[in-house]
């Protein structure tokens, strides 16, 4: 009985044990998902026009060339109905060679633009999640959704897309990126497909800039390594196997570009042996090495930002997924490691020698710098588990983010690429002046919110709240009399975003006067405190890769009351109950146990037990 007792405390304790550690090593659980890739590009004939040089052609295969061996992609053309021109398979270098020749394939000659089979078609296998895959759709488009001339099949097409493949979708787990290569696209469609899946949304102006998006989207479906490119110099440490240089090069300098050893030994495109791949397109080199020397190798080029190495290693640096969209006030936490054989590296003596550092930067201006640590305290759960951890700040201000993560040592160095978008209004607001009054219409962003969750209360100068009725799948509107005229009014708008996170803004506006809307996004003091993009008087030490303060302090703060760590209160509470649990199962049990011992004769002095806790 003793015995029995014991086990059942143990055990209820080590489930204990499992509750508090379940949800915070999330790294420890992580499993590796193969990379998946699909293209959908627009071959209707308005692409005549906004890509007359067909340079969706180089761009598909320079994604081709940097997807890594052994992710899965595959391409579809569309126009009045879709096409497959390289059918989903493992990312060989037999596939790779077919994906190049399908490229030719791509032309403007189609009719209409069928967005919605074009999307049906490239899923039709991915209508379940699975957790082997992450699954990725790059989507390239023009125009509008187009399938006849009968407008109403249109507008019914389009209802479609938003209903029930985008909900299918996301069901499936599937991240789409979309690329709108016309002023005059559908953005309000495609950001909507994008932002309701985290994926990301690019406007590109000219075609000229078609292959960085193809580069910049890539990164955000592939986790790819990468090691740093500065001032056109790159090192190659032993772990590395091969490596493959993505070179940008200024129109009209074809042969200009090299790839200089450490040994100093130049090789051009002309010029370089058979183990050295080398692929040349009018605007970019994609030159790959195999087992490269060691040591500092070099670029004889024009240096731009959108270069990378990308390496085939054993020593990987991992970060959590992260997000491709935020709205002002939220905040970016970041966790990486390094992995070895696909094991996180935790010897403290080696990553003592490490320095994971964080880069942000708004609309190409410098932030300061964030250093991320492995030291139990602030966002970081556990000292000493590999896994080093920080946080950029919230975000006040929209934009488009680059956030590079980091690690340099003696003798290697890594680096991942990130950009995100942070979003600002949701919503705006619209006054018409009228006989009858102002009428005051509020129009939502449905790639922001889901409009079926918004409600929205108006406050009058006076101190009256009305409720504004929804008039639209997207419009709220109401009409103000003209007695309140050049006063302010303000229109509080709560709805859910696509994250599940409920959002809370205040749009106000001056009735009789244009121009005027302020938007007012209800930030708590500590957030804009904490902001990523505030004016901070610090100075960055790259060497220590600290920040440091204007007295030469470092700011990491080491304050326990800051430990986002286990909630030690609520452990104990958790605890109490569960030893209050197995007090109450071992009675049970010794009560049943004793009973049926009673039944075969045996003596109640036999029946005592000394419980112990």
């Amino acid at each position: 009985m003793l015995h029995i007792a014991k086990t059942i405390q143990y055990t209820l304790k080590l489930v204990l044990l499992i509750f508090l550690l379940g949800g915070v090593p999330q790294v420890a659980w992580t499993v590796e998902r193969t990379p998946e890739v699909r293209v959908l590009i627009d071959v209707s004939g308005s692409m005549k026009k906004t890509d007359p040089k067909n340079l969706r052609q180089p761009a598909l295969r320079l994604l081709v060339g940097i997807l890594p061996k052994n992710s899965k992609a595959g391409v579809w053309n569309f126009a009045q109905s879709a096409s497959m021109q390289v059918k989903p398979g493992v990312v060989t270098e037999k596939w790779r060679k077919w994906a190049r020749q399908r490229a030719q394939q791509i032309h403007s000659r189609g009719l209409y633009t069928n967005i919605e089979e074009a999307l049906i078609a490239a899923t039709v296998d991915w209508q379940k999640p699975d957790h082997r895959s992450k699954r990725n759709l790059i989507l390239l488009t023009d125009g509008v959704v187009d399938v006849s001339k009968d407008k109403r099949k249109n507008v019914a097409s389009r209802e479609r897309i938003l209903k029930k493949i985008l909900p299918q979708l996301k069901q499936a787990r599937v991240k789409i990126h979309t690329i709108a290569l016309s002023k005059s696209t559908d953005e309000e469609l495609l950001r909507t497909l994008s932002m309701s899946t985290d994926g990301g949304f690019v406007q590109v102006d000219s075609a000229d800039d078609l292959e960085r998006m193809f580069m910049r989207l890539f990164e955000k479906t592939s986790d790819m390594d990468t090691v740093p490119l500065q001032e056109n110099k790159f090192k190659i440490d032993k772990s590395i196997r091969d490596f493959t240089v993505l070179i940008f090069r200024p129109i009209g300098k074809k042969d200009s570009t090299a790839v200089v050893s450490p040994s100093k030994k130049r090789f051009t495109f002309k010029k370089r042996p058979s183990s050295i791949e080398w692929h040349q397109e009018k605007n970019y080199d994609l030159v790959t090495v195999s087992n490269p020397d060691l040591g500092e190798w070099s670029l004889d080029a024009a240096v731009d930002p959108d270069n990378r190495v990308m390496i085939v290693t054993n020593l990987n640096l991992k970060v959590d997924s992260l997000p491709n969209n935020l709205l002002m006030g939220d905040e970016l936490v970041i966790r990486s490691r390094l992995l070895q054989e696909h094991k996180t590296i935790t010897n403290k003596k080696l990553l003592s020698l490490m320095h994971f550092s964080v880069y942000p930067k708004l609309n190409k201006i410098n932030l300061p710098l964030v250093n991320l640590f492995d030291n139990g305290q602030g966002k970081d759960s556990f000292a000493g588990d590999g896994v080093f951890s920080g946080t950029v700040g919230h975000f006040t201000k929209p934009g488009i983010y680059e956030v590079n993560l980091m690690v340099v040592s003696d003798t290697f160095n890594r680096e991942v690429h990130h950009r995100l978008e942070v979003r600002g209004s949701p919503a705006r607001i619209e006054v018409k002046k009228k006989e009858t009054g102002f009428e005051t219409t509020i129009h939502v962003d449905p790639s922001m919110l889901r409009s079926e969750t918004v409600s929205i209360q108006l406050k009058l100068p006076d101190g009256q709240s009305l409720i504004i009725p929804q008039a639209g799948e997207l419009e709220w509107t109401t009409i103000i009399p003209v007695t309140y005229e050049k006063q302010e009014i303000t229109a509080t708008l709560v709805g859910t975003r696509f994250n599940g996170k409920e959002m809370h803004i205040d749009l106000t506006h001056i009735l009789g006067e244009a121009g005027n809307q302020v938007l007012k996004v209800k930030l708590p003091e500590d957030i804009v405190k904490n902001s990523a993009t505030a004016v901070i008087d610090k100075k960055v030490d790259k060497n220590q890769h600290q920040v440091m303060d204007e007295h030469g302090k470092s700011d990491e703060k080491t304050d326990n009351k800051n430990n986002d760590g286990l909630d030690w209160v609520n452990v104990g509470g958790v605890f109490v109950i569960v030893n209050v649990l197995v007090l109450i199962l071992i009675v049970i049990i010794a009560i049943i146990i004793k009973k049926r011992r009673a039944k075969k004769g045996v003596s109640n002095e036999a029946d005592e037990v000394d419980i112990e806790l």
